[in-house]
């Protein structure tokens, strides 16, 4: 039995890591508290490994607080 190439398989979500880096640090420069800090930047890579490329994915301010709203459960879906 012959393997064959899966579509999408051995594909790994890029850029998870330095948009983490980018939500955490963003939280960070705006004075936010720890725990806020490590949710955006959870939020921000969550959204980035659902995306083709590294940036399609990264949140605008009103995206990332619509995510955190989502992932908290103060919402119940995320519009991009």
């Amino acid at each position: 039995m012959a393997a064959g190439r899966v579509p999408g398989a051995g594909r790994r979500p890029g850029g998870a890591g330095g948009a983490f880096a980018a939500g955490f640090l963003s939280g960070v420069l705006s004075g936010a508290p720890y725990d806020r800090c490590l949710a955006a930047g959870a939020a921000v890579a969550a959204l980035v490994v659902q995306c083709t490329t590294d940036t399609d994915g990264l949140p605008d301010r009103q995206g990332l607080a619509r995510a955190l709203s989502s992932f908290t459960g103060d919402a119940e879906t995320v519009h991009r």
